[in-house]
């Protein structure tokens, strides 16, 4: 859903949301001058010392008021020829410049910014971009929540193309000046259609002075003196001639008013809760009188544009990488088959179209449509196939955000049968989440399956041809190379060779430069493949080189492939970003992994510098022949990025897997959850479910549960 909001509204605001901020940023240059311009003067020194610097280097003129503005800079109203005029005044010598006229780009970049020219619709409309800003900010930011796998990892790297990169990347930066400015900007508005007060419609009670004396010179007056001109705002003469009238002045703290003639005080009235806002959120739009933030609002407002082209650029390439035009698309009322697809990166659109055309040739009328587009009916089609793939934290792609939604108007026809084939990446710990809950879906509408359950790990073509021959479709679809990058292998480490199971630790260094983290993925192409293999990362980008642990399995394509490099050799490659798998900035973290499953913790400890507490739990078969990481483990423990290690060999006398150190180790986990813990595990499939049973024992000790720890991101896997 945020989704297509921040989408829509985006598009829709687009140009005005350029044309108000470009202005806005122009116009935040102003206080950034001005507060470079503004006199330097004695904040300590009393308003009466101002007015009698004033009085004496203008003795001819009649002074109405005189202001310090948010700049720092002063200006004074004052009598010239039957009408108030206005100038800069010089607060060290008292002389004023007869002209103060705003320099024409500035009027035209404000009459721009507030109203666009067009008056209150003007108004209005700038009005609407401020709101639109504003949602498009917190949308923003929960995407990118979404994408990075949780609050704690919002400020996780970013992968992908330049404009989606950039996008998210600045976009976290500048959410703050951005809402802000959103919100200001809506609270302006709805103040000039008087819909809020602004406080200036309650203007302060104004005393008069209790009866005329003797004239005294405005800088001889007690209560003048008392007052700084660090506090005074503006100061506004009493009428000559007029005996009631009184000094009348705007502090940090309220009004004062002072009787012209004794110089008493008469009377204070503190500011509104309506004058207080209003003037906090006018600082807060525009900077006036804080350069800093003025600062911060130029480069804010500077981001918008910037925002909309690469927004309009990665919806675009959604739209243009989808469905596309296909050939002999029926219409749905019409089709005897309905292909829905859910997809994110619209890899799996490629295996849809390749589906629609091989039914298509078979004599079928093929319907294909994004899955979120679901309709209440398809009255003509004996089956519907949902190709399904999972995004993020096992969620919905993009394009079926709706389909659970529409799901629930959903109403099969009679003997409509289904089919559901799942796209995921066992990598990855929600592998085909979503597909499962679209195959649940439809057998909750009594629909029976024509097809089993099916899932595609890593886009596999081998899959997808052994899925085709159960329908008796040929199917022959490989997906495009994806974009790599070389690596050279620089060193390596071979263990196990003795006991028959082959482990190797191998060191990459980048061609180019990969950014990345420890607990990411490296996808290697083999040779002759286009079907990338995942392995968790042991470095950090930071330390200059690419580390991965693969164990040599027979027949693996892959594996062997790798395990037999030399130095100097090289491969292909691409870092695909594992969010749900990345170390905790501040909690302590039990770390539990077998086999090459050390390779992401050993990446974690080693960038461990502010000495995070982490437990190692960590299995393998013999400490003789494969114990990985052995004297980097003993310098980490000695230099305490990890606390303790917790080793586990299942060929020595007695023998132990990991599940068994888990349970010795029973109260000192109990105390580690009990204190907000996280635990992460790495590996193969059959030891994390041992750990999980372990793990759930050990979390009802202390009042909570597996399923708790998952949802609070304290317990994260990447198992394969």
């Amino acid at each position: 859903m945020w989704r297509r909001v921040h989408s829509y509204i985006g598009l829709g605001a687009l140009l005005v949301l350029i044309a108000v901020a470009l202005s806005g940023a122009v116009l935040a240059t102003r206080p950034l001058l001005e507060a470079a311009s503004a006199p330097a003067v004695n904040a300590g020194e009393s308003v009466a010392a101002l007015v009698e610097r004033t009085l004496l280097a203008n003795p001819d003129i009649e002074i109405d008021r005189i202001k310090r503005l948010p700049s720092g800079r002063y200006e004074m109203r004052y009598g010239n020829g039957g009408r108030l005029v206005s100038g800069a005044l010089n607060p060290l010598t008292g002389e004023i410049a007869p002209s103060a006229s705003k320099s024409p780009l500035y009027k035209f970049m404000t009459d721009l910014h507030r109203s666009l020219f067009l008056g209150k619709l003007g108004r209005a409309i700038v009005g609407f971009a401020a709101l639109a800003m504003g949602v498009l900010s917190v949308s923003g930011l929960l995407l990118v929540i979404r994408k990075t796998g949780g609050i704690k990892a919002l400020f996780a790297p970013i992968r992908g193309k330049f404009s989606e990169r950039w996008h998210t990347v600045l976009g976290r930066l500048a959410f703050v000046p951005l809402i802000i400015l959103a919100v200001t900007g809506c609270y302006l508005v709805l103040i000039t259609f008087d819909v809020l007060p602004s406080g200036s419609e309650t203007p302060p009670r104004m005393p008069e002075s209790a009866e005329e004396l003797a004239y005294v010179p405005p800088h001889e007056l007690a209560a003048l003196n008392d007052i700084v001109l660090a506090d005074m705002r503006e100061i506004t003469f009493p009428i000559p001639g007029d005996w009631f009238d009184v000094f009348a002045l705007k502090t940090n703290a309220g009004h004062i008013f002072i009787d012209q003639f004794t110089g008493a005080l008469i009377s204070t009235e503190p500011y509104t809760l309506a004058q207080k806002t209003m003037e906090w959120m006018y600082l807060l739009h525009t900077g006036e009188g804080a350069g800093l933030w003025a600062l911060v609002l130029l480069l804010g407002a500077l981001m918008v544009p910037f925002f909309s082209i690469t927004g309009l650029v990665v919806w675009w390439r959604r739209i243009r990488g989808g469905m596309g035009k296909v050939a002999g698309n029926s219409p749905a009322q019409t089709a005897d088959t309905v292909i829905l697809v859910g997809s994110e990166g619209n890899t799996t659109w490629g295996f849809a179209k390749e589906l629609h055309s091989a039914l298509r040739d078979s004599g079928s009328k093929v319907h294909i449509a994004g899955l979120g587009g679901l309709r209440p009916a398809y009255p003509a089609a004996r089956e519907i196939i949902a190709l399904a793939s999972t995004y993020g934290d096992g969620g919905p792609p993009q394009n079926a955000a709706r389909f659970e939604k529409r799901m629930a108007g959903f109403t099969p026809a009679s003997g409509q049968g289904f089919s559901v084939l799942a796209f995921g990446d066992t990598a990855f710990s929600h592998y085909c989440a979503f597909g499962q809950k679209v195959d649940a879906a439809f057998a909750g509408k009594n629909m029976a399956r024509n097809i089993p359950y099916f899932e595609i790990d890593k886009q596999s073509s081998q899959s997808f041809a052994a899925w085709g021959q159960q329908r008796g479709l040929a199917l022959d679809y490989t997906p495009p190379r994806p974009k790599t990058r070389k690596l050279v292998l620089e060193a390596r480490a071979d263990f196990g060779a003795d006991i028959g199971a082959p482990i190797s630790v191998l060191r990459f260094r980048p061609v180019r430069k990969m950014r990345h983290v420890a607990g990411d993925l490296i996808a290697i192409l083999p040779p002759n493949s286009t079907i990338p293999r995942y392995y968790s990362l042991a470095s950090a980008s930071a330390e200059g080189f690419v580390e991965i642990c693969v164990s040599n399995r027979a027949g693996g394509l892959c594996s062997g492939y790798l395990c037999g490099l030399q130095q100097g050799d090289e491969i292909d490659g691409f870092i695909a970003y594992n969010p749900d798998f990345k170390m905790p900035r501040r909690d302590a973290v039990i770390m539990i992994g077998a086999g090459t499953g050390i390779a992401p913790f050993a990446g974690m400890i080693r960038q461990n510098q502010r000495g995070n507490p982490i437990d190692l739990f960590w299995g393998n078969r013999h400490p003789n022949s494969d114990f990985l990481y052995e004297n980097e483990i003993k310098s980490w423990l000695d230099d305490g990025r990890l606390t303790a290690f917790h080793p586990a060999f299942s060929r020595i006398d007695p023998k132990s897997y990991v599940q068994d150190v888990l349970r010795r180790s029973e109260q000192h986990l109990r105390d580690r959850l009990r204190h907000g813990a996280t635990v992460m595990v790495c590996g193969s499939q059959q030891m994390a479910s041992a750990v999980r049973a372990e793990i759930d024992l050990l979390a009802g000790d202390v009042g909570t549960s597996l399923a708790a720890l998952k949802r609070a991101r304290r317990y994260r896997e990447d198992v394969y």
